[in-house]
């Protein structure tokens, strides 16, 4: 008696089993993939939208010292050469107190704002040495921020000046560095 209740308490265990298995196939097979592509979103991408969040800067912890909360405060509301003249003030401080990646992330705006050749280049660079930093290197979506930026960067600069052994030298090793294939081996010297 023992043995035929086991038996079809095994069979109806089986049944659901399939039945969940089932009922999840036409789910999945049903399920609107209407978003779904095989394009990779790049680091730029993905921090962006990160940065559409709360935090002030994509991904970065937010800056307790009160005399930076004070200049962000200022630098949202200003405009022109008084916000260029902040960025700059707030970059200085920055390199100052060894916090290389929000240095990168503020000199990068500097240069959007004065996209001369040496701000670009500082930007990039920045990007580029904030990659190597512990909390750069810690989250992937800040890596691939600041990887994809100083490429980005500095490939603009090469266009603009390919003369620039400096800023080419940068671009290599930002490609090598990227964790990208497809990047690593353009920036490899033949």
């Amino acid at each position: 008696m023992d043995q035929s209740n086991s038996s079809q308490s095994g069979n109806v265990l089986r049944g659901i089993v399939l039945g969940v298995g089932a009922i999840l196939f036409v789910l999945l097979f049903l399920a609107d993939k209407t978003n779904l592509t095989n394009r990779k979103k790049t680091g730029i991408e993905v921090a962006d939208a990160a940065q559409n969040s709360p935090s002030q800067v994509a991904a970065l912890p937010e800056l307790q010292d009160p005399t930076y909360q004070e200049l962000l405060r200022k630098l949202e509301s200003s405009e022109g050469e008084q916000k260029v003249a902040l960025l700059d003030s707030l970059v200085g401080m920055l390199e100052k107190n060894g916090l290389l990646a929000y240095e990168a992330y503020y000199a990068s705006e500097r240069a959007s704002l004065e996209s001369s050749l040496s701000n670009q280049f500082k930007a990039g660079v920045l990007a580029y040495q904030a990659t190597k930093t512990t909390l750069v290197l810690g989250d992937s979506v800040l890596f691939r921020n600041y990887s994809d930026r100083a490429m980005e960067t500095l490939e603009k600069l090469a266009e603009e000046n390919p003369q620039n052994e400096e800023a080419l030298l940068y671009l290599g090793l930002s490609y090598v560095e990227s964790r990208l294939a497809q990047s690593a081996m353009r920036g490899r010297v033949t």
